[in-house]
């Protein structure tokens, strides 16, 4: 794709270019192409206005947005780029969409060559569908096409405007109010489609939702559309026609991209303030024994918990206001959700009391560790780890004692079992996932592992080093309110147990891939199965209007006396312990 560049850069306009290909799209233009190396399927674009052509001097004519795309992507042009879709690795038929499309997902950005050369943070801003007839400033002004976007898939395969259909059938969705079952609309029912919607309340402002494993709470750098903040805000503006442009879809808590389960989200900045300020309350436990001892390092706490030790990727390439497209770590982009909505709206304090369970199916090497999984639960007794603040990495390293060297502090991290199974006592502890030595293919045993990672291997447990998986129920007892990354702390504690999440490729419970509808996503075993928190009401201040006027200056949340309690029971892989449990 011609001569690659870092990700920084501090060159002339003029090097920039040097080695592009060019293209001929006809009227005395060319399209000028050139890739990065800091980033997979992602190329610079710009338009060379021909003297002889419309517009062509000083360049501000006659070369669109969408014109210099499709001389990317459309398929007049696609052998520019076949050598870089065809390296061994398989790509989805639509993964390569035309530029409408590329457009709508947000994958193309608009750059200021003149600040991007600078190292200036502010060089770029995101196209959509209704920028395709604008025509840059071609002089100074290049587009950053991602032309194999991220998919999530998982977003259009749920109604984002119903309730899910287990508040209807067999209750395995539950929503409690003040211990009062709540009751689904009729304009809410479910059609062909399963909703996500598990509770909403329109004056208060917030909603639960039952996320689909492998969707992203936000966007991504190539892919603004396909995520639970992007599809509910679409959705609200279906219910509310009337008051689309007033819609404030925020979640006050991220969740990793192959995590599903419940999520709460903000539809009212006060509202997310409120929830914020719960978040930020949370204070260890004084005293908490970790169940293996203070100097003893638990069975299984192997490499497999180690972290990656490389900084963060370097950002100067990211534009203001996106987060990359990394994962949801809950850092500094989810700490920038609750400061907004604090700098806008007041609140009236700590109270909202979130707590939060995670349902998992965990990796167990052998009948010692589900005994040791067992006596957990039944103790009570919460597990204490440590983790760095300063390690970056998609893995984290947790350790059992807290290290004395490295001129900070670690972050103590605790997490308890509080249930092991589905509470169901017919149901088995474990479940053996180790392939039969007749190579049964129809056994039980090899049914579910090759259902949990693929069929692809012939024996995926025995790869990954377990004979056995089991579900529990976890909770994180008073972690420090520094450690937001939840779903990642869960995670990184269970692997140190030696029990990684199955799907789980980071922290060694190896990969999970499920295809449908011609789509193909990885999903983890990890589910958010149940939130509590106590509801807000309305607090009207001084100054407030005779009706009672909500937010801004004139009112802020307060908690009530009301618990709200909401519960997932099924999560994806269910069914295939059912199956599994008749079956034995």
């Amino acid at each position: 794709m011609g001569r690659r560049r870092a990700n920084s850069c501090q060159k002339s306009k003029e090097d920039l270019w040097k080695g592009a290909i060019e293209l001929d799209i006809g009227d005395g233009h060319t399209v000028q192409l050139i890739g990065m190396d800091s980033a997979v399927h992602v190329v610079f674009a710009r338009a060379v206005v021909g003297k002889g052509g419309k517009g062509g001097d000083g360049g501000k004519g006659g070369v669109s947005v969408s014109r210099v795309v499709r001389a990317l992507v459309d398929e007049e042009y696609r052998h520019v780029v076949k050598d870089i879709l065809e390296k061994g690795t398989h790509i989805e038929l639509d993964s390569h969409p035309p530029a409408e499309q590329l457009l709508d997902l947000g994958a193309v950005w608009l750059i200021n060559e003149t600040a991007y050369t600078k190292g200036e943070d502010t060089h770029a801003h995101r196209l959509s569908r209704r920028d395709e007839d604008t025509v840059p400033n071609w002089t100074d002004e290049t587009l950053r096409v991602h032309y194999v976007p991220d998919r999530f898939h998982m977003a259009h395969e749920v109604d984002w405007t119903k309730y899910c259909r287990g508040l209807l059938i067999g209750e395995t969705v539950r929503a409690t109010i003040a211990g009062e079952k709540m009751h689904v609309p009729m304009t809410g029912l479910p059609d062909s489609k399963d909703g996500v919607i598990v509770y909403k309340d329109d004056d208060l402002g917030f909603a639960v939702l039952n996320k689909p494993g492998g969707l992203p709470s936000h966007g991504t750098k190539s892919n603004h559309t396909e995520n639970v903040t992007h599809m509910f805000s679409e959705a609200l503006k279906q219910l509310w026609p009337e008051n689309h442009r007033k819609i404030h879809v925020t979640l006050p808590y991220r969740v990793d991209t192959d995590v599903g389960g419940l999520v709460v989200v903000s539809t009212r900045k006060e509202f997310a303030s409120y929830l914020n300020h719960s978040l930020g309350a949370s204070t260890p436990p004084k005293e908490i024994a970790s169940s293996y001892g203070k100097d003893h390092q638990a069975p299984g706490d192997n490499s497999s918990a180690e972290a990656d030790s490389k900084k963060p990727d370097d950002k100067e390439d990211q534009p203001a206001g996106d987060n990359g497209g990394s994962d949801e770590s809950g850092g500094a982009a989810a700490a920038s959700v609750g400061d907004e909505a604090e700098a806008d709206v007041g609140a009236a304090g700590a109270g909202a009391d979130l707590k939060k369970r995670y349902r998992c199916l965990v990796c167990v090497r052998d009948m010692e560790g589900m005994d040791t999984i067992e006596r957990l639960q039944q103790s009570g007794q919460v597990v204490t780890q440590y983790v760095d603040p300063k390690h970056y990495g998609a893995r984290r390293k947790f350790v059992w004692n807290r290290p004395k060297a490295g001129g900070h502090d670690w972050l103590a991290c605790h997490i308890q079992i509080v249930q092991v199974g589905d509470g169901n006592p017919r149901s088995l502890r474990a479940a053996c996932v180790v392939q039969p030595e007749d190579g049964d293919n129809v056994h039980p045993d090899s049914v579910l592992a090759h259902r949990l990672w693929g069929a692809e291997r012939a024996a995926p447990a025995e790869e990954l080093g377990f004979g056995y998986v089991m579900q529990v129920e976890v909770e994180l007892a008073g972690t420090s309110a520094k450690m937001e990354e939840r779903t990642r702390q869960v995670r990184g504690q269970l692997a140190a147990m030696g029990c990684p999440i199955v799907g789980d490729s980071v922290y060694g419970g190896g990969t999970c891939v499920v295809g449908g509808h011609g789509h193909i996503w990885k999903r983890m075993a990890l589910q958010c199965c149940e939130v509590s928190f106590v509801e807000p009401r309305w607090e009207k201040q001084q100054g407030a209007s005779a009706d009672g006027e909500k937010g801004g200056a004139h009112g802020v949340m307060v908690p009530s006396e009301r618990q709200c309690h909401f519960r997932v029971d099924n999560a994806w892989w269910t069914p295939y312990l059912d199956h599994y449990n008749q079956s034995v």
